[in-house]
């Protein structure tokens, strides 16, 4: 289907292939891993286009919202589980739980239903409000400092762009901003306090002081622009040996600047169709 998005997310696939097909015959891949991989980025984006092509009224995206809701309502009632019998809260694995997986679902989640509460009538405002406050001490529980970077510019982001109801957001943000500063749970205390603490160790030259965590992706962030350097226009390929968690600078060095370059016109396209949306008719 025709999407603003569909021409660079053609060109974000080719240059997957492209750099995944090259790092396969270099060696510096698994290739099965990696374009298992590749299909779960088509994955993704072929939901995308089902979804332009199934909610095509009012009431078939409305139909979809409401399976939306219903599923993050089930997903916090497992967030609040965990909550209560104390821990951590994080999307269960195998082994673990991952808190940040958890928390980037919940920032989807709630920026959504703060996007719906500020263009809704008093009634369905309450009562996505109240839902936001539901959603919020297990968000909370995950551990996750960059769900909460990412929290506080989700809520920046509405305030900014919210054609009204911003007397609504305002105490809502203040209230959270407020709980994870004067009241957070101990466990959020104490990892908060320890991003900075712990061995010391040197990022490109520099003595730091960080913990385990944050020492070791700062390790791994380092390695992979050494290594980007060396091919800088491709990269690795998909899952290669420069695959780091953290989205751009993993793009740079599984598929150099070309991937990036895709990656962030996607990110650019989707910004401004929303612009578009919101400076359109007001209802």
């Amino acid at each position: 289907p025709g999407t603003p998005f569909t021409i660079p997310m053609g060109w974000y696939l080719a240059i997957a292939l492209l750099a995944t097909f090259r790092g396969t015959v270099m060696g510096w891949v698994s290739p099965i891993q990696s374009w298992f991989n590749i299909i779960k980025f088509a994955e993704y984006f072929l939901l995308m286009f089902l979804t332009v092509l199934i909610a095509r009224t009012e009431r078939q995206a409305k139909a979809l919202l409401w399976c939306g809701l219903l599923t993050a309502l089930a997903v916090m009632a497992l967030g609040w589980r965990m909550y209560l019998e104390g821990g951590y809260v994080g999307a269960p694995f195998q082994t673990h739980r991952e808190g940040a997986t958890y928390g980037a679902y919940m920032i989807l989640v709630m920026g959504l239903l703060g996007g719906l509460a500020l263009e809704s009538r008093l009634r369905v405002k309450l009562a996505l409000a109240a839902l936001l406050a539901v959603s919020f001490p297990p968000f909370v529980g995950t551990a996750s400092r960059a769900s909460y970077m990412g929290v506080a510019v989700c809520g920046l982001t509405l305030l900014a762009v919210a054609r009204h109801g911003r007397a609504w957001l305002v105490p809502l943000l203040a209230a959270g901003a407020a709980f994870l500063i004067l009241k957070p749970p101990l466990e959020v205390k104490q990892k908060m306090e320890s991003t900075f603490t712990g061995a010391r160790g040197t990022f490109f030259g520099h003595e730091i002081y960080a913990d385990e965590s944050v020492s070791e992706r700062l390790t791994r962030y380092e390695g992979v622009m050494r290594a980007w350097v060396k091919h800088p226009i491709l990269g690795y390929g998909i899952t290669g040996p420069a695959a780091v968690e953290g989205i751009y600078i993993g793009e740079l060095g599984q598929m150099g600047v070309l991937g990036l370059g895709a990656f962030l016109t996607i990110a650019w396209r989707i910004l401004r169709f929303g612009w578009q949306i919101r400076c359109g008719p007001h209802p």
